[in-house]
């Protein structure tokens, strides 16, 4: 694996990311694109808030999601 691909040896599967300013944007599993949709860096901090994060296909719809700790 590495920031670009990754490539599972067991079942041949590849996962391609897709960066847009040091952010991930997209994955692709297979032939399947997600978009990815991150937590905004709050006001002058620089840092994401928590590391939140959803992700969904062409059509919208919610593929997976990962809250961060209240």
């Amino acid at each position: 694996m590495n920031r670009y691909y990754e490539k599972n040896i067991t079942t041949g599967d590849v996962t391609t990311y897709y960066y847009l300013g040091g952010r991930l944007v997209a994955l692709r599993k297979g032939t399947t694109l997600e978009y990815v949709h991150q937590d905004h860096p709050s006001a002058g901090s620089g840092q994401a808030l928590g590391g939140s994060f959803v992700s969904t296909d062409g059509a919208g719809a919610q593929k997976a999601s990962v809250a961060a700790p209240a």
